[in-house]
Parts: structure tokens; sequence; C-alpha cells
């Protein structure tokens, strides 16, 4: 009798916002965030049999600031579990809400439309393989795809 193994998920991909229970565009977010996190679960075995995806909400809350937790605290605490053996760290960027995935010990940012489609696709997508702080000067180039003459180059910077 030969026993077979089900192989598990190969990694695990963190998604997280970072958001602050004042922030106007954090409450617009709420509803698509809650069906992208819906659909990620109902896939989750199915279409997204190799990865594990962990939800990670950090945010500066009535609730954190009577427990007397700040965001640059619960960031450090974060970054101190997740990214340990990492460079990169998660952090606030361009301001409430950030989106953002953490593959490969790696941090990538969230720039399209806050559709909880487009959130799923990117989300659910390749990770990386470089990380912002790889680059010498502390930028990232997207290069263009061959094929489109009118595609833009956006370059992000680490503060």
């Amino acid at each position: 009798m030969s026993s077979r193994r089900t192989k598990g998920p190969s990694k695990t991909v963190y998604i997280g916002k970072i958001y602050a229970d004042w922030c106007g565009h954090c409450r617009t977010l709420v509803s698509e965030w809650d069906s992208m996190k819906r659909r990620v679960k109902l896939n989750m075995g199915r279409t997204l049999k190799n990865m594990n995806i962990e939800f990670i909400e950090i945010g500066e809350t009535e609730q954190s600031r009577a427990l007397g937790k700040d965001l640059d605290q619960m960031l450090a605490e974060f970054n101190k579990t997740h990214l340990s053996k990492s460079d990169d760290n998660v952090a606030l960027h361009g301001g409430y809400p950030t989106i953002f995935k953490v593959c490969n010990e790696r941090v990538e940012y969230y720039e399209g439309e806050r559709s909880a489609d487009n959130i799923y696709n990117w989300a659910t997508g390749k990770c990386s393989k470089k990380s912002l702080r790889e680059n010498k000067k502390g930028k990232t180039k997207h290069k263009r795809k061959a094929g489109k003459k009118n595609a833009t180059r956006r370059t992000y910077t680490w503060f």
C-alpha cells in the first residue's frame, strides 16, 4: 500500500491594509476589501491551490488608541514577526489606506483602482522578483511591456 501525501500550499502571502477609522477613503474601501476577502477565501484550495493567503489589518482605531498602541508600534510588531529576515518593511505608503502584499519576504504596494476585482487580481497574482529596496537608488522602474507604444513608466520611491 502506498501512502500519498497531499502537498500543502507552497507559500504564504500576507495581504494587508493600513487604515484609520477617521479616514473617509478607508471607510469607502471597507465593502470592496470585504468582498475581495470573501472571494479569496472562496477560491482557496480551488484556483488558489499553491498559496496560503492571510489577511492583515493594521488600524489606527479607537481600540488601538485605548490600548496605547500607535501605528508605528503596530507596524514594528508586524515587521519583526513577518519580515525579520528581510531588508523590507511595511510602512504607510502615500497615506491612508495603504494596501500591501508580503510575498517571499518582499513588500509590494497596491497602486491601482480600489475595487474588489482589481485588488483580488493583484493580491492573487505573481509576486514580484525584486523588492522596492533592491534597486540601488531605492527606486523601482516598471518597464514597458513589448508591443505597447503608449505604456508609461512609473517610479515608486521609498522614503
